[in-house]
């Protein structure tokens, strides 16, 4: 491993610092090179490169680089030649417009090439054509201002040379080694830089575009111009590359002219590059502005150091070399051919991130190698400095202790998520995981997962529903007993009629048997006998009155020593998360009026001993003796006779009307029918008052099952609302999203089973009758028409004036078809539940693509959804993601076009490591480490040599490796290309 294995990381550059001599504005006095040098070193934050800067010359460069030969400098790693020149448009300000020269200095010759490039510039002046060296920029001072002193000449050439930008590009267009190791820079400052070409009349916009068109690197620190060269202010991408060429990079200098401003630049507008010191860095920073070039106090910090992954190093480990390995904090690519090992590095990453690697997974390598593994740790050192270890040999069989400090997408596991038989529940769930994570923690009720914060959420609601069911379930109970009432009317009539005319024959019959002259006795006999009657009527109610009591006081008992406590105890359960203490829940006791028993059981007594008054003492039965003796004189009052006088007195008139002994006991047998049958009409007029009643009682019932119906779904409406508040946090993150971001949306919908409902319906229905609904099916087309809308989409009104209508006009065409097997009032009842019922009705939750469900999504389509999840949804995770092929099932372009930014944007907050065969995740994310897998020949009874190298794709063997075993190298590259017609 060299030391720049690690990967691209960011590095502070100062590509604009001029030093002692510089040509112009020279300010640094006497000060020395090894002044200069150590106030370079002293800079904080450290610099790592340097670009030495000078107008048309690099003379100053040569002296730095001698410098750091001798031992100054020796904390910079980089130092490249900035060559400053002046264009020969003016701004607005008065000044020439400014443009770099930054040189690769890799060759040894460089310097050589460079004086030669600059050779070729010309300017003319006098009629005299001068070029860009030293000599003729003295010649040319000397022309332009009388002097013979050839230091200030030079100044003066300098100052008076100007180079045309197309001349330039030219120049380095025909010179093959310029063309491959110079890039142009241009101010962007308005008062030396292209912004000083704004005019209100818009009349040098040409011009402006034409030299930043033609410029790799802008030099700026303002974010305002970093913004607009990213594509994000007021140009877009396609604008910047039709137009200038394409996006670029904004880098900045302190720009020093003296000591004091050494590697301080204004408002501390730091340059940071991310990659090796290097001038292949700086390249690509011209590919990769966004990502790879940074003005600011400091540069972007990514993941957290607690969650971010400094190496990996496996012990008693020979087979592998080198046994340690670093891991950049950004995104890592693990490439290599079949076989190589890549697999086998991940697995060691994620067990030692306490990853279930093992479990579940015999595929994985840990798996498999089990039997070289003996006595092996994979260790992860954090950057935080904490290390974690766990044994290879055991720990990766079972569940670690504590939660996994990686996540891990093992081949295996995103095989059986996309799967496309019977895994849909394992994405649903990763789905609902990720959903509950995105709810702030104060906001999630204290519940753990989805579907507790779930049932809390819409237990309301569901509650409501239920018992709206349940209304409707006793509605119908009452409609059968009012409809059976009504129906009865005319039956209760008739039978009041025929008791009537059976009384009215029995007291007939009874007349009979009085004997002439005793008409008196038998109103007497028949005053008595009302006066019975009503004596006993008194009785029975009081009777009544007094057993409810009694019953009333024992619910009492019941309530205080079951029923109460047993509701404080539903409450607690239903309530829990109230946290009352058990003195508060004492207060939802439901207590009873300190006098209610007490009341009651003196009402109670006081009816038993009314009752018992009204019956009275027993009467001995009137002997023969005594039969002429009335018991009660006329003038007493009837109603306050004891029942036991009156019925001894009613037994002496019966015997006294009667003929002799037998029609006595037929004049007694008559009297009781009589009073029996007096008693039925009562009940009878109460039946049929009650019938009478029935009419209104039904229309009150209609409106209250009308009202139930549509309440349930008032309930539906309501739970459909609390989801879709479940979603809402992951709702908002997505609102806006271009490609398959955009196409996911998480939607609650109704759930209707309208063949089931219709199934119920035909159960009920002779389909081999004539009508509209004969032979299974009609029924549902019918109900189609009329209901499923309303059902499926329509608010509580919406759904009960659906159902009315359908009732209104199909009610004829459904009656067509009643079963003969069953009592009309037995199906009308089946009939009006099945319509009312709700239970085919449910509501649904979920996630959508491009709107099809994500069960029935393919398996490519499910991988696409399974990334996004993890990559631009799941923003509160911010552990180490480790997937294993995550282009598996997926087409190069759906890798491109949709995970290629998503891996980008990742990286920013989490430290992403992928095993991948696809170019695209490798060099279009611009990946900051690229490890390389090779694995070595097998040996006897022992693992293979597997090696690790490793480095950013700035580095030119990693990105041969790159272009070897991605891409099956260069001339397959181009090959490949001219076949398809690509330049």
């Amino acid at each position: 491993m060299s030391s720049n294995s690690i990967g691209s990381i960011w590095r502070r550059w100062e590509p604009h610092i001029h030093t002692p001599g510089t040509a112009l504005n020279n300010q640094f006095g006497p000060t020395t090179v090894d002044q200069y040098c150590a106030a370079v070193e002293a800079c904080s934050p450290k610099i790592e490169a340097l670009g030495i800067t000078d107008y048309y010359s690099v003379q100053n460069y040569e002296e730095i680089v001698q410098a750091k030969a001798k031992g100054l400098l020796s904390s910079i790693d980089f130092i490249f030649p900035n060559v400053e020149l002046r264009l020969d448009v003016g701004t607005v300000k008065g000044s020439a417009i400014n443009a770099h020269l930054l040189f690769c200095p890799d060759d040894a010759d460089h310097i050589d090439q460079i004086k030669r490039l600059l050779s070729r510039l010309k300017f003319r002046y006098g009629g005299n054509e001068y070029v860009c060296s030293k000599d003729d920029l003295i010649r040319l001072g000397k022309a332009a201002k009388a002097t013979q002193d050839s230091v200030a000449a030079y100044i003066e050439g300098v100052l008076q040379f100007k180079v045309d930008i197309h001349g330039l590009v030219d120049e380095i267009a025909k010179n093959d080694w310029a063309r491959d190791n110079c890039l142009i820079a241009v101010a962007a400052a308005e008062g030396d830089g292209t912004s000083g070409l704004r005019t209100q009349d818009g009349s040098f916009a040409a011009l402006r575009q034409a030299i930043e068109s033609q410029a790799h690197l802008i030099f700026s620190g303002n974010q305002n111009d970093r913004i607009f060269w990213l594509g994000k202010g007021s140009a877009s991408e396609d604008h910047l590359r039709d137009k200038y060429n394409g996006l670029k990079p904004c880098i900045h200098g302190c720009d020093a002219h003296d000591l004091s401003r050494v590697g301080v630049p204004d408002l501390d507008r730091f340059c940071w590059i991310k990659g090796d010191a290097s001038f292949e860095s700086l390249r690509q920073a011209c590919i990769e502005p966004e990502s790879r070039c940074y003005i600011g106090s400091s540069h972007p910090t990514g993941s957290l150091p607690n969650h971010t992954i400094q190496s990996v190093s496996v012990s008693n480990a020979p087979w592998m070399d080198p046994s340690q390995v670093p891991i950049n904090g950004g995104l890592v690519a693990i490439i290599g051919a079949r076989g190589s090992g890549k697999t086998a590095l991940a697995d060691l990453i994620a067990s030692g991130g306490m990853a279930p690697v093992g479990i579940d997974n015999a595929r994985s390598f840990v798996a498999r190698a089990q039997d070289f593994l003996q006595a092996s740790e994979s260790s992860l050192t954090w950057v935080s400095g904490v290390t974690s270890t766990r044994d290879l040999q055991n720990a990766v069989w079972s569940e670690p202790d504590s939660p996994p400090e990686v996540q891990y997408l093992s081949q295996q596991f995103v095989d059986e998520l996309c799967s496309s038989e019977g895994i849909s529940d394992a994405l649903v769930s990763e789905i609902k995981r990720v959903i509950f994570a995105a709810h702030p923690i104060d906001e999630r009720e204290g519940a753990d997962n989805f579907e507790e914060l779930k049932e809390v959420r819409c237990q309301a609601s569901q509650e409501g529903r239920s018992r709206c069911v349940t209304e409707l379930e006793s509605v119908a109970a009452a409609l059968l007993s009012e409809r059976s009432l009504k129906q009865g009317k005319e039956a209760l009539t008739k039978r009041k009629e025929d008791i009537e005319k059976q009384i009215k024959k029995d007291e007939e019959d009874r007349k009979k048997l009085v004997r002439p002259g005793q008409e008196e006795r038998v109103k007497r006999h028949e005053e008595i006998g009302e006066a019975l009657r009503q004596r006993r009527q008194i009785l029975e109610q009081k009777q009544k009155s007094a057993r409810a009591i009694r019953g009333l006081i024992a619910d009492i008992d019941d309530f205080e020593a079951r029923r109460a406590p047993a509701y404080v105890d539903e409450l607690k359960a239903n309530r829990a998360d109230a946290n009352l203490t058990d003195n508060e829940w004492l207060l939802f006791l439901p207590k009873l009026d300190s006098n209610a028993k007490t009341s009651m059981i003196t009402k109670a007594e006081a009816l038993e001993r009314e009752g018992f008054d009204i019956l009275g003492k027993q009467v001995p039965d009137v002997t023969d003796e005594n039969l002429n003796n009335p018991l009660l004189q006329k003038s007493d009052d009837l109603s306050k006779v004891t029942i036991s006088i009156l019925n001894a007195e009613l037994n002496r008139l019966s015997r006294l009307v009667g003929i002799d002994t037998a029609n006595s006991k037929a004049y007694k047998v008559l009297s009781d029918k009589i009073d029996a049958q007096k008693k039925q009409l009562e009940n009878l007029a109460k039946e049929i008052t009650r019938a009478t009643q029935a009419d209104q009682k039904i229309k009150d019932l209609l409106i209250r099952r009308k009202d139930a119906y549509r309440a349930v779904f008032d309930f539906i409406s309501q739970l459909e609302n609390e989801l879709r508040k479940l979603y809402e946090p992951l709702a908002n993150n997505l609102a806006g999203s271009q490609g398959a971001l955009g196409k996911l949306s998480f939607v609650v919908r109704r759930r209707v089973n309208l063949s089931a409902w219709a199934r119920r319906g035909e159960a009920l229905l002779d389909l081999r009758k004539e009508g509209p609904f004969r032979g299974q099916g009609e029924l549902l087309k019918v109900a189609r028409s009329y209901l499923y809308d309303a059902w499926q989409k329509g608010a509580s009104d919406e759904v009960g004036d659906a159902l009315a209508k359908f009732m209104q006009e199909k009610a004829d065409d459904v009656k067509a078809h009643k079963l003969d097997s069953m009592e009309s009032k037995d199906w009308n009842t089946a009939i009006s539940t099945w319509l009312h019922s709700t239970d085919h009705i449910q509501v649904d939750y979920g996630i959508e693509y491009d709107g099809v469900e994500v069960e029935r999504l393919s398996p490519g389509t499910r991988g696409i959804v399974l990334l996004l999840l993890y990559l631009a949804i799941d923003r509160t995770d911010d552990r180490p993601l480790i997937i294993d092929q995550p282009e598996e099932n997926l087409d190069p372009q759906s890798v491109f076009d949709e995970l290629v930014p998503r891996f980008r944007e990742a990286r920013l907050r989490r430290q992403i490591i992928i095993v991948t065969h696809n170019a695209n995740l490798v060099v279009n994310t611009d990946s900051d480490q690229v490890i390389i897998a090779n694995a070595g020949s097998h040996t006897a009874g022992g693992l293979p040599t597997i090696s690790y190298t490793s480095g950013g794709l700035e580095v030119e063997i990693i990105r041969e490796a790159v272009c070897n075993i991605l891409e099956g190298g260069k001339r397959a590259f181009e090959a490949r290309a001219k076949r398809l017609r690509l330049t």
